[in-house]
């Protein structure tokens, strides 16, 4: 009888501790797969933000990439060391309350099913050089 209920204790405590392992790699496994995405999504969106602002020195930005609503500025899917994985950048046009036109750029990554997006807005021109807002 004792024996009987040692063993249906050990058998119980084996079954809680499988249940709560398997929870525990579950969590971990989907916030790998949101640092995923937000890896790809600000990495993208740092190295855009370089060539958008591109510092030429003393305070003068001199752009490299061309800001115009509606364009698609990257589109990549299958980074090999992230499964189903892609990230895009667009550009969206609006204007303030002063009539100024700014760019929106948006960055979506995913990676295995989770998504991450990242926005950054700009002011300005080609000619004259962006701002980050």
């Amino acid at each position: 009888m004792l024996v009987s209920i040692l063993s249906t204790l050990v058998i119980g405590m084996a079954a809680a501790l499988l249940i709560v392992s398997s929870l525990i790699m579950s969590t971990s496994v989907r916030k790998t797969r949101e640092n995923q995405a937000y890896e790809l999504a600000t990495s993208l969106s740092s190295k855009l933000e370089f060539y958008i602002l591109n510092e030429a020195g003393d305070g003068v930005h001199k752009a490299q990439i061309e800001l115009t609503g509606g364009a698609t500025l990257v589109s990549e899917s299958g980074f090999s060391s992230i499964p189903d994985s892609s990230v895009k950048a667009v550009v969206t046009s609006s204007t303030d309350v002063a009539g100024e036109t700014y760019y929106i750029v948006t960055v979506t990554a995913t990676a295995a099913g989770e998504t991450y997006i990242k926005t950054t807005e700009y002011s300005g021109n080609a000619t004259d050089g962006y701002t980050k807002r």
